[in-house]
């Protein structure tokens, strides 16, 4: 079962799209964080 390796894959692309929009200007709204 690989489900440790798929949520840090996940958590990986999240916070690498969070940081290029603020890299592009975009304001920080946790969006994708919010639970």
């Amino acid at each position: 079962m690989q489900l440790r390796t798929c949520i840090a894959l996940l958590v990986a692309r999240t916070i690498g799209a969070e940081r290029g929009r603020a890299a592009r200007g975009a304001p920080w709204d946790g969006s994708l964080f919010a639970a």
